[in-house]
């Protein structure tokens, strides 16, 4: 009986250990994707900051679609 209560602790010890390493990597791979969309929207407000505008171009009309109601 006590082998069977011994083996029953080490699964749980091994459960919390995975829990852990598993909880880290998530926590890596968050961090790694707020890394990259800061990125690009750093890299997008440069360019969008760079790009000339030209003052004498006519207005462009832009139409927006809307979707029929159900």
């Amino acid at each position: 009986m006590g082998s069977g209560r011994e083996l029953v602790v080490r699964g749980v010890v091994t459960a919390h250990r995975l829990r852990g390493r598993l909880t880290r990597v998530a926590a890596e791979q968050v961090e790694w994707v707020e890394d990259m969309l800061a990125e690009g929207r750093a890299r997008y407000e440069t360019m969008r900051a760079s790009a000339p505008v030209d003052e004498e171009a006519p207005a462009r009309v832009v139409r927006a679609h809307r979707g029929r109601a159900a």
